[in-house]
């Protein structure tokens, strides 16, 4: 892994952002979803496959371009959420090629606190299934599934997760409450 570096995604790299995201999904979620919802999923021509680089990204490069990509949305904006004092994690994605050496990790730990920075006591995300473990083993707690249309006629099951990122009360606090 040499050359790699962590910066900002530019709005240049939006084609760029989407095939990793289309390597990602096709090499990690096919054991979850079914070789005919991916294929379905990350088509060219899927008018539902759209990526918006948020406000907040942060990716991981090398020379080629992005290998991994994490970023977040304040609440109520662009698919945030209605949960009071939350943000919401609205990408994490690293190519197959990279996965399993720490950095989605890392990036999520920036996002993370990025997002604690900014003033927000709690995170949302909605994880494919193939990703819950790796958000539980982050301190993610499950609050539920739903059925997400990624293509005309085609489903998956998300899980809805959330992280409480609030610092906790020490000892002094407690006693002035």
């Amino acid at each position: 892994m040499q050359n790699m570096r962590i910066r900002s995604l530019e709005p240049e790299e939006n084609e760029m952002a989407m095939d990793l995201m289309r390597s990602a999904i096709s090499g990690k979620c096919r054991r979850f979803y079914g070789e005919h919802t991916i294929k379905k999923w990350v088509a060219k021509d899927n008018e539902q496959f759209k990526f918006q680089i948020p406000k907040n990204v942060f990716c991981v490069a090398n020379d080629d371009g992005p290998v991994s990509i994490a970023g977040w949305h304040e609440r109520g904006v662009n698919g945030g959420t209605d949960m009071d004092g939350a943000a919401r994690i609205s990408v994490v994605y690293t190519h197959p090629d990279y996965a399993g050496k720490g950095i989605g990790r890392q990036l999520l730990n920036m996002v993370e606190d990025d997002i604690r920075r900014a003033g927000f006591s709690h995170i949302v995300l909605f994880a494919t299934m193939n990703a819950v473990r790796f958000y539980r083993r982050r301190g993610f707690e499950d609050r539920g599934d739903q059925l997400l249309e990624v293509a005309d006629g085609h489903y998956i099951t998300i899980r809805r997760m959330v992280k409480n990122i609030a610092p906790a009360l020490n000892e002094v606090e407690i006693r002035r409450i």
